[in-house]
């Protein structure tokens, strides 16, 4: 995933997360949402890291 594509998903689940929020409607699954995307994101970032420096070696 690249930063890119993280923004864009990132927005799309914070737009659901505000319109969820507005509506009425339990936002717990969407805060879920978001705190594994970016999640997700800091391990791969992490992963890629090392892989760069790795190949320094």
């Amino acid at each position: 995933m690249t930063e890119q594509e993280f923004l864009r998903r990132i927005r799309v689940l914070s737009e659901h997360l505000v319109d969820d929020y507005y509506d009425g409607n339990e936002i717990d699954g969407d805060v879920k949402a978001i705190e594994l995307l970016c999640h997700n994101f800091i391990e791969m970032k992490e992963m890629k890291e090392k892989d760069i420096e790795g190949n320094k070696i």
